[in-house]
């Protein structure tokens, strides 16, 4: 098993270079990190899998609000809002439209978006349903959706599927589809993003979703780190980035490391599709 510090040693003596020099030792990990990220992109490979379970949230009802028309301040009484209940949408009494719920600043008050355009509301009712749920943030993309208590896998929904049979979120029941939608606008520009998802119909209860996803590989930094290959593909890292630092040497070797390269990729891809039940039954 291969440390990042092993696989940079091995790179630096292959392409004759001084890996104390910043320079040099800074494009070392860099080409090791893109040969990753590049093999990563080759097949669904099974190291990539991984799962999470998102637990839907059904309506909050409790407690009156009061609002004023053209007004954005909420004030609860009874409520108990909390900090998940931020990018969930709220409706009021009188009024069919939805509005976001843009911060909670306690249990009794929290901000909407667009401002209210009903009539004024002293003692008023309200509905405020989650519609978008946040995914991990290693997370590249779902494959695969259910709910933990049936077998019935949940029907991946495109966006414009959504808006063509369902222009409003009004639809609630178990959810049997849903859709990916947007990163997280409550996450930092310097932070991991983050991908939420959204549920068809909206979830009138607490259901228990599992979620099954590509990972998207972190880069390898510290010494000690282990790459996302298994171990005996490790040197694969090593022969793509050398590859790379053949094409910054402009060395004439470097269509034939190239096709070394892809030649493991290839043989990689076909060892992820081999198994060993010749004749399954389920």
């Amino acid at each position: 098993m291969a440390t990042f510090l092993v696989l940079q040693q091995e790179l630096a003596d292959r392409l004759n270079l001084d890996q104390t020099v910043t320079a040099n030792g800074t494009r070392l990990k860099r080409w090791l990190n893109l040969i990753q990220n590049d093999i990563a992109s080759r097949y669904p490979f099974d190291w990539l899998y991984s799962r999470t379970f998102i637990q839907t949230q059904a309506d909050k009802t409790d407690g009156t609000i009061a609002l004023a028309n053209g007004g954005t301040a909420v004030t609860g009484t009874g409520t108990a809002f909390v900090a998940g209940d931020k990018r969930s949408f709220i409706q009021f009494e009188g009024d069919t439209n939805w509005y976001e719920v843009t911060v909670v600043g306690s249990g009794t008050s929290i901000t909407i978006s667009p401002a209210f355009a009903g009539t004024t509301l002293t003692a008023g009712t309200y509905t405020l349903r989650k519609v978008y749920y946040d995914l991990p943030t290693d997370l590249f993309t779902v494959y695969d959706a259910r709910q933990s208590s049936t077998p019935t896998k949940l029907t991946n929904l495109g966006i414009w599927t959504i808006d063509a049979f369902q222009p409003n979120i009004n639809t609630v029941g178990a959810p049997a589809g849903y859709y990916l939608f947007r990163n997280s606008p409550d996450v930092a520009a310097t932070a991991a993003k983050q991908r939420q998802m959204a549920f068809f119909p909206s979830p009138d209860s607490i259901y228990n979703v599992e979620v099954r996803y590509f990972i998207s590989q972190t880069d390898l930094s510290a010494d000690a780190d282990i790459p996302f290959l298994p171990v005996p593909y490790h040197t694969l890292l090593v022969d793509g980035a050398e590859w790379l630092g053949a094409k910054f040497l402009n060395d004439s070797a470097q269509d034939d490391l190239k096709k070394a390269y892809e030649f493991g990729v290839a043989q990689l891809i076909e060892k992820e599709n081999a198994h060993g039940d010749w004749m399954p039954v389920l």
